[in-house]
């Protein structure tokens, strides 16, 4: 049994039109398949700077940036209109 492993992350699903299209390969695919999604467009980044930024004793500053990291994904999710029904409604 061939199984596909598919790894999608970064700038390819960093927004709106990035996770649709992947919702999109998805559905296009009839094999059996693992999904891999890593960090949207420069998350790691952004949470290793956290990470340098807690580890220096900048606590207040990890935090506002992780604030920032949180928001950018909560704004993601409101632009697709995120929902239980998300898979169902394109």
């Amino acid at each position: 049994m061939v199984v596909n492993v598919i790894k999608i992350g970064g700038a390819a699903i960093s927004g709106k039109n990035g996770i649709f299209n992947l919702i999109d390969i998805l559905r296009g695919n009839d094999e059996k398949s693992i999904l891999v999604v890593s960090a949207f467009g420069k998350t790691t980044r952004r949470l290793a700077e956290c990470a340098v930024l807690a580890e220096s004793a900048l606590i207040d500053d990890a935090l506002l940036r992780l604030t920032s990291i949180i928001g950018y994904h909560e704004n993601i999710l409101k632009d697709i209109e995120f929902n239980n029904q998300l898979l169902n409604s394109r």
